[in-house]
């Protein structure tokens, strides 16, 4: 969809509201880096905005809750 440019401002807007649930976050992580699956930063400067991307998974590395499983 990024490549196709079907991702848009919408989409990306859209992503980085709900990049503030953790639950998200690890799953939108886990998708761009899990495995042997890496992701470029321009990549997700497509997809969301890379700056408040790399700020939310901080704040996720440094929270209390970060080892804990829903």
């Amino acid at each position: 969809m990024v490549e196709m440019g079907i991702w848009g401002d919408p989409c990306r807007k859209q992503l980085n509201e709900v990049l503030a649930d953790d639950r998200a976050l690890d799953g939108f992580t886990l998708m761009l880096y899990g495995g042997t699956i890496t992701t470029d930063k321009a990549t997700v400067g497509k997809m969301c905005s890379y700056n408040a991307y790399i700020k939310r998974v901080s704040e996720r590395l440094e929270s209390p809750t970060i080892n804990e499983v829903d």
